[in-house]
């Protein structure tokens, strides 16, 4: 699955930022087994540098914007933003990256203006 993607891209970085909701010994474990360098001065709250904090803030306003009316509603409609999202929106976030990278370095390493 994943392993075989990751090596046919391993010019790429893979960045993950400690998340509380993963079992730390068990990834941990899967990183070093497939030779994932860990970044742990990487800031643990950088939605600037992460495509998917900008995903995940479409996906809200799509779901917002039908104003769900029960809980089973909400489930659905996040459902159906993650199907209609286009992919240039995930493309242009994914790009748009770069452009904060540099930010983020003319900022010292301070968070992007």
């Amino acid at each position: 699955g994943f392993y075989i993607h990751y090596r046919s891209i391993r010019q790429y970085y893979f960045i993950h930022d400690h998340p509380t909701w993963v079992p730390t010994e068990r990834a941990h474990n899967w990183l070093h087994r497939h030779q994932i360098i860990d970044l742990y001065e990487y800031p643990s709250a950088s939605p600037d540098l992460n495509a998917i904090e900008l995903v995940w803030s479409w996906m809200n306003h799509f779901v917002q914007q039908r104003r769900p009316s029960s809980q089973q509603h909400v489930e659905q409609l996040v459902i159906d933003a993650w199907d209609q999202i286009p992919r240039s929106v995930i493309r242009n976030y994914i790009d748009h990256i770069q452009v904060i990278c540099h930010q983020v370095i003319a900022n010292q390493g301070w968070e992007s203006s």
